[in-house]
């Protein structure tokens, strides 16, 4: 026969509470510093970002503009140049004409009244002159209308143009007009009347 086994009592187990978890330490949360805002100053260019941005694409000047904006400066060059040139080469028609009426040179009184009028026709136009040019075309008709007022009393043309304009204002009779260098030389500055009178002499040998 088999022996039966004795049971053993087993002590009922203790219900043993769980041990409370520990707290846990509080932590101070810290307050998040604001960075100071950045003003923004007009005309300053802002700093570059993490990704650079994209450089635009500049376009070349085409080959053909190119070429065409040389050859127009170029033109316009040899233009310039070619108005030096022929303003030096001859002088400038500026449209002047005698600033006396042919009607003037039938009397002698006429012929008086015309040369007080060349005499300050000649002082303003040549106040007013811009440059060598216009100055020498004034003085180019200057000197032919004395000639005609010369020829219209029986004088011999080319004759006595220095004396009237530069040194005494006598054209046929005596006079006491003022002489027009003479008025020049209180309005305009020694080296411009130097250079009227260099003009005067290259007139005077053009005309006769």
């Amino acid at each position: 026969m088999v022996k039966k086994k004795k049971k053993t009592k087993v002590a009922p187990r203790s219900r043993k509470s769980k041990p409370k978890p520990k707290p846990k330490p509080k932590v101070r949360k810290t307050r998040a510093v604001k960075k100071p805002a950045v003003k923004k100053v007009p005309g300053k260019v802002r700093a570059a970002s993490a990704r650079p941005a994209k450089a635009r694409a500049v376009k070349a000047p085409a080959a053909e503009s190119t070429a065409r904006r040389a050859t127009e400066i170029a033109t316009e060059l040899m233009a310039t140049i070619s108005a030096e040139v022929a303003a030096q080469a001859a002088p400038a028609n500026l449209g002047l004409t005698s600033p006396v009426p042919v009607a003037w040179l039938a009397d002698e009184a006429g012929r008086e009244l015309a040369l007080d009028s060349l005499a300050a026709w000649v002082v303003s136009t040549l106040q007013a002159a811009q440059d060598d040019a216009s100055a020498r075309q004034t003085l180019r008709v200057a000197i032919e209308t004395f000639y005609d007022i010369r020829e219209a009393a029986q004088q011999p043309r080319g004759e006595y143009a220095g004396h009237f304009f530069i040194v005494d204002a006598v054209g046929l009779g005596e006079s006491n007009r003022p002489v027009p260098w003479q008025v020049l030389a209180e309005t305009v500055s020694q080296d411009r009347l130097d250079r009227f009178s260099a003009l005067f002499e290259e007139a005077v040998r053009e005309v006769s």
